[in-house]
C-alpha cells in the first residue's frame, strides 16, 4: 500500500526536481516560494523542458498526466504544479477501493 506523500513533501519534492534536474536555482525558488514562475522569467523552462518536467512528476508521485492536461496553465507556477500533483494524488486514491492509495 503507498501513502499519498503530505503537501510539503510534494513541494519539496518538485523543487528538487527542478534544482537537480532542470538547474533551477534553489534560492530563486526559496525567495518567491510558490509563485515562483516556472515558464520564462523565473525558472525559465522551454516547452519541452515542461515536458520533461511532466515526466519526472509522473514518476517521482506516481501520477498520470494526459496530454489534455498539458497546458501553459498548469506549468505557470511552482505552485500550480504543486497543487495539481495534490489534486492528482487525492483523485487517485479517491478512486481505489477504500479511498487509499494502493
Amino acid at each position: 500500500m503507498t501513502i499519498a506523500p503530505l503537501p510539503a513533501d510534494i513541494e519539496a519534492g518538485v523543487r528538487d526536481i527542478l534544482v537537480s534536474e532542470f538547474g533551477a536555482d534553489a534560492a530563486l525558488l526559496s525567495a518567491d516560494g510558490r509563485a515562483t514562475p516556472l515558464l520564462g522569467r523565473g525558472v525559465g523552462l522551454d516547452s519541452i523542458e515542461a515536458l520533461a518536467l511532466a515526466t519526472a512528476l509522473e514518476s517521482a508521485f506516481d501520477v498520470q498526466i494526459d496530454d489534455e492536461e498539458l497546458t501553459v496553465a498548469l506549468f505557470a507556477t511552482l505552485g500550480t504544479v504543486v497543487d495539481f500533483v495534490e489534486r492528482k494524488q487525492r483523485d487517485r486514491g479517491e478512486s481505489s477501493p477504500g479511498g487509499r492509495s494502493t
